[in-house]
């Protein structure tokens, strides 16, 4: 009997309305950062999302955990549907899901010491010597418990995000959402903290979903990655699979853009060229496929009809009227090794 899922995204959509800038007592204008978005979360699964800027991953990943209340859709955790819950009925399920987010500085209160804002997580798992448990998790983590009197402004940016996922564990979670966790770190700590984190989800059985804009990172730590473009998943496979055949042209342009090591040279060198322009604006978003404005390979349906998400075999989705088959894919990916 196959397990359910332990997270169930169904059709969530998050518009947020503001005033005009330039029109401010006369009209609203709405961005669309999250539209029909759909997925699932297996128990011990890491899912990555990756995209540009702006293209809605962070709203997304506050949507998961009910930072934000979605415009529409539904949001399922262990099968309790989480979407329309007041805080005070979240409050028994927020350990469940907990985030660690991209600046470590700013989610850390500043006048707090680092052993307080550890034990308010600890206290919400109902744990009865919190100094004990926070002492344990900070040394899970790799820091000195004596981090813990310290304030956030007194340790580097490694150690605070380190804090962070302690401050996640406290709680006792079955799913942490990384919001962009090492974007604002040094490669060498990057490799650290995604080394922790792997340690982290054998040893306590972890879901994460991790978020990114860097395709490497997100390739090295992730089984499945989605991808996103001005609000839409545009392609879902398995990591392996994404790699050596997109299907849709974004996400073949996102790989090509992956820095290639040139041992002759000892220089870096691009598979594929890098994609042109700019996204549009959230604001408003093209008619058809949101993408076709920068597609290479778009024709006038794709600027009439947006294309479903559909399955090409294996789990393996993607939503393009003119998509990369897996024969044509994998003869590009070998030629742009060829180039290189």
């Amino acid at each position: 009997m196959t397990e359910a899922p332990l997270l169930e995204v169904e059709h969530v959509v998050h518009h947020y309305t503001s005033a005009s800038r330039l029109r401010p007592s006369r009209s609203r204008v709405t961005v669309h950062a999250v539209d029909d978005v759909s997925f699932s979360l297996a128990r011990g699964e890491t899912l990555g999302v990756v995209g540009e800027s702006g293209c809605g991953k962070s709203t997304l990943a506050r949507c998961l955990v009910r930072l934000l209340t979605p415009t529409s859709g539904t949001i399922r955790c262990e099968g309790v549907d989480i979407t329309r819950m007041s805080a005070r009925q979240l409050r028994p399920l927020r350990g469940d899901i907990q985030m660690v987010f991209q600046d470590p500085r700013s989610s850390l209160n500043p006048r707090r010491r680092i052993r307080d804002s550890v034990g308010a997580a600890v206290r919400v798992a109902g744990v009865e010597d919190v100094d004990a448990r926070v002492s344990e998790l900070l040394d899970v983590v790799g820091l000195d418990p004596r981090i813990g009197g310290r304030f956030p402004h007194e340790v580097s940016g490694g150690q605070r995000q380190r804090v962070g996922v302690a401050r996640a564990l406290g709680a006792d979670p079955k799913l942490i959402v990384l919001d962009e966790p090492v974007s604002a770190l040094d490669v060498s700590i990057q490799a650290q903290l995604i080394n922790l984190l792997d340690d982290l989800q054998d040893a306590f059985g972890l879901s994460y979903i991790f978020v990114a804009h860097d395709l490497a990172v997100v390739r090295h730590v992730s089984r499945r990655i989605a991808v996103m473009y001005l609000g839409k998943l545009v392609e879902v496979a398995a990591s392996d699979d994404l790699f050596a055949a997109p299907h849709h042209p974004y996400t073949s342009a996102l790989i090509g853009a992956i820095p290639v090591p040139e041992a002759r040279h000892g220089r870096s060198r691009r598979r594929r060229d890098v994609l042109a322009g700019e996204p549009p604006s959230p604001i408003s978003p093209p008619s058809g496929c949101r993408f076709h404005p920068r597609c290479p390979r778009a024709t006038a349906v794709c600027a009439r009809e947006e294309p479903p998400l559909v399955d090409s075999g294996g789990g393996h989705l993607f939503a393009c009227h003119h998509p990369l088959h897996l024969e044509t894919a994998a003869k590009e990916v070998e030629a742009g090794h060829e180039r290189v």
